[in-house]
C-alpha cells in the first residue's frame, strides 16, 4: 500500500495554493459575470442619469421654470429618484466585488 506523507509545512502550503485557487477561480468566475452584465450596467447607469442631467440643465438654461413651484418639484422629484437609483446600484456593485473574506466576517 502507498502512502502519502506531507510535514505540517508542506500541508499547509498545499492547503493554502489550494485557497489561492478557490479564491482565483472565484475572482475569475467574477469578473466573467462582470464582462456579460457590464453592457446591461452602462445602460442602467446611462438611464438613471440622463434625466438628472437633462433636469438639472433645464432647470439651469431657463430659471424661470423656477417660478412653478409644482414644475420644479416634479422635476426635483425625478432628480432624486433617478440618484437612488443610481446609487442603489452602485451598492450592488460595491456587495458583488466585496473580497469573500469581508463577506464572512
Amino acid at each position: 500500500m502507498n502512502t502519502l506523507s506531507l510535514s505540517p509545512n508542506e500541508t499547509n502550503g498545499s492547503l493554502n495554493r489550494l485557497g489561492l485557487k478557490i479564491l482565483s477561480g472565484s475572482r475569475e468566475e467574477r469578473l466573467r459575470e462582470l464582462g456579460r452584465k457590464s453592457g446591461g450596467m452602462a445602460r442602467a447607469f446611462d438611464e438613471a442619469l440622463a434625466p438628472i442631467v437633462d433636469l438639472t440643465e433645464l432647470l439651469l438654461l431657463d430659471p424661470e421654470i423656477l417660478g412653478d413651484p409644482a414644475k420644479v418639484s416634479r422635476h426635483l422629484e425625478t432628480i432624486r429618484a433617478r440618484a437612488k437609483e443610481v446609487a442603489t446600484m452602485v451598492d450592488q456593485l460595491r456587495d458583488f466585488y466585496r473580497p469573500a473574506t469581508a463577506l464572512a466576517a
